[in-house]
Protein backbone atom coordinates (compact mmCIF):
# COMPACT_ATOMS: atom_id res chain seq x y z
CA UNK A 1 0.00 0.00 0.00
CA UNK A 2 1.59 3.22 -1.38
CA UNK A 3 0.44 6.54 1.07
CA UNK A 4 -0.04 9.68 -0.85
CA UNK A 5 3.65 10.47 -0.49
CA UNK A 6 4.54 7.78 -2.08
CA UNK A 7 5.86 5.56 0.49
CA UNK A 8 5.67 1.98 1.32
CA UNK A 9 2.93 2.05 4.10
CA UNK A 10 4.36 -1.62 5.35
CA UNK A 11 8.06 -0.55 4.99
CA UNK A 12 9.87 -2.48 7.74
CA UNK A 13 5.86 -3.91 9.65
CA UNK A 14 6.56 -7.74 10.25
CA UNK A 15 4.58 -9.64 7.84
CA UNK A 16 3.71 -13.35 9.20
CA UNK A 17 2.03 -16.45 8.64
CA UNK A 18 -1.19 -15.55 9.32
CA UNK A 19 -1.07 -12.13 7.02
CA UNK A 20 0.11 -14.50 4.09
CA UNK A 21 -2.55 -16.85 4.76
CA UNK A 22 -5.55 -14.15 4.79
CA UNK A 23 -4.08 -12.95 1.64
CA UNK A 24 -4.10 -16.48 -0.11
CA UNK A 25 -7.83 -16.41 1.02
CA UNK A 26 -8.82 -13.79 -0.73
CA UNK A 27 -6.87 -14.83 -3.89
CA UNK A 28 -8.69 -18.03 -3.74
CA UNK A 29 -11.97 -16.29 -3.10
CA UNK A 30 -11.51 -14.05 -6.00
CA UNK A 31 -10.66 -16.82 -8.21
CA UNK A 32 -13.59 -18.60 -7.28
CA UNK A 33 -15.54 -15.90 -8.55
CA UNK A 34 -13.43 -15.20 -11.50
CA UNK A 35 -14.13 -18.98 -12.48
CA UNK A 36 -18.03 -18.35 -11.63
CA UNK A 37 -18.79 -15.33 -13.36
CA UNK A 38 -15.68 -14.53 -15.62
CA UNK A 39 -13.01 -11.90 -15.45
CA UNK A 40 -14.72 -8.55 -15.33
CA UNK A 41 -16.66 -9.85 -12.40
CA UNK A 42 -13.69 -9.76 -9.61
CA UNK A 43 -11.99 -6.96 -11.59
CA UNK A 44 -12.68 -4.02 -9.37
CA UNK A 45 -11.79 -5.70 -6.00
CA UNK A 46 -8.44 -7.62 -7.26
CA UNK A 47 -7.33 -3.62 -8.03
CA UNK A 48 -8.37 -2.90 -4.53
CA UNK A 49 -6.25 -5.63 -3.23
CA UNK A 50 -3.45 -5.41 -5.21
CA UNK A 51 -1.70 -2.65 -3.40
CA UNK A 52 -1.95 -3.73 0.07
CA UNK A 53 -0.49 -7.05 -1.27
CA UNK A 54 2.37 -5.24 -3.06
CA UNK A 55 2.86 -3.33 0.06
CA UNK A 56 3.52 -6.99 2.36
CA UNK A 57 6.21 -7.85 -0.07
CA UNK A 58 8.22 -4.25 1.75
CA UNK A 59 7.35 -5.45 4.71
CA UNK A 60 9.73 -7.72 6.99
CA UNK A 61 8.87 -11.20 5.89
CA UNK A 62 10.66 -14.92 7.28
CA UNK A 63 12.33 -17.00 4.78
CA UNK A 64 10.09 -19.29 5.40
CA UNK A 65 6.93 -17.23 4.69
CA UNK A 66 8.24 -14.91 1.64
CA UNK A 67 7.72 -17.78 -1.15
CA UNK A 68 4.57 -18.18 -0.18
CA UNK A 69 3.66 -14.41 -0.22
CA UNK A 70 5.63 -14.02 -3.81
CA UNK A 71 2.86 -16.83 -5.28
CA UNK A 72 0.05 -15.47 -3.62
CA UNK A 73 0.98 -11.89 -5.06
CA UNK A 74 1.62 -13.35 -8.16
CA UNK A 75 -1.60 -15.08 -8.33
CA UNK A 76 -3.71 -12.04 -7.95
CA UNK A 77 -1.36 -10.33 -10.21
CA UNK A 78 -2.55 -13.36 -12.58
CA UNK A 79 -5.96 -12.43 -11.94
CA UNK A 80 -5.95 -8.80 -12.63
CA UNK A 81 -5.02 -10.13 -16.23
Amino acid sequence: MTGSDGRDAFSGARVDLADVQRLEDTVARLRAQDYRYGGGACGEAVAEVLPHAVGLLGGTVRGTVRPRLCTAVADLYNLAG
